[in-house]
């Protein structure tokens, strides 16, 4: 459900704090060492929004029923690119132009569980990291001939950054042509062309059986995807001399990954 209530809130907050915690204990042993232990999940995005500070009544009385509609039990699509002043947060960082990262698709070759896997990637590059780990990946087809021109105007090679680490992808469509949004999903390393058809791009969250199957779909880059949210924390609403509107305290947002 897609409503303008909350994407407006969005859109016009004063700061919007954004919590990806990975579900992670920790035990300090009698000797001091720390144990850690991870549970492997879907980690869900969490933030809490602070909306503007003052509205004029006659400016937010739509916004309020729509707020009122979803309440805590709707999801909601939004978008943190939804206007100019916010682009910066899920902006592209790769190399390519437009049209070509418009072309890319996942992969038609192979089954399932194999463009939709687990693999070792190398993270030497990546600060903190010293060795390599395992991530969850989709391999893309569409991916630029060597040669062809890039953004900069200069040529693509194997060493090309498909994309690089902090971009976000999401799976737009399903092979058969539904149109229901997969959990969009960010890049933690740069990704090369190399010399293949297809690239193994990974993601920080697993794959799920809602995610599949999606080969020869299309894909959300960047600025385009959205996230399903749910209000956990609904504020009430004070009406001030002057027709002003005040929102009593922030917004607390949870990413719906049902």
């Amino acid at each position: 459900m897609t409503t303008r209530g909350l994407q407006q809130i969005i859109d016009t907050a004063q700061s919007i704090e954004i919590n990806r915690p990975r579900m992670v204990s920790q035990m300090v042993t009698r000797s001091g060492r720390v144990r850690t232990a991870e549970r492997a999940a879907l980690t869900p995005f969490q933030m809490i929004v602070t909306p503007q500070a003052y509205s004029r009544w006659e400016d937010v009385r739509d916004l309020v029923e729509g707020i009122t509609v979803v309440d805590r039990n709707l999801n909601t699509w939004v978008k943190l690119s939804n206007t100019a002043g916010m682009n910066y947060i899920t902006e592209y960082r790769g190399e390519l132009t437009d049209t070509q990262v418009n072309a890319l698709r996942v992969a038609t070759t192979g089954t399932t569980a194999t463009i939709f896997g687990n693999e070792n990637f190398d993270t030497t590059s990546i600060r903190g990291f010293t060795t390599s780990t395992n991530f969850d990946y989709v391999e893309l087809g569409g991916i630029p001939a060597i040669g062809a021109t890039l953004a900069d105007g200069s040529a693509c090679t194997s060493a090309t950054n498909i994309f690089r680490a902090g971009d976000w992808i999401q799976l737009r469509t399903l092979a058969s042509g539904a149109t229901n949004w997969g959990i969009p999903r960010t890049i933690p390393l740069d990704v090369e062309r190399g010399t293949g058809t297809t690239v193994k791009v990974p993601v920080n969250r697993r794959w799920v059986s809602a995610d599949l199957d999606r080969r020869g779909g299309d894909i959300y880059v960047g600025n385009e995807i959205r996230l399903r949210m749910l209000i956990t924390r609904l504020p009430s609403f004070k009406l001030l001399p002057g027709k002003i509107v005040q929102w009593t305290s922030d917004f607390e947002l949870l990413e719906d990954i049902t």
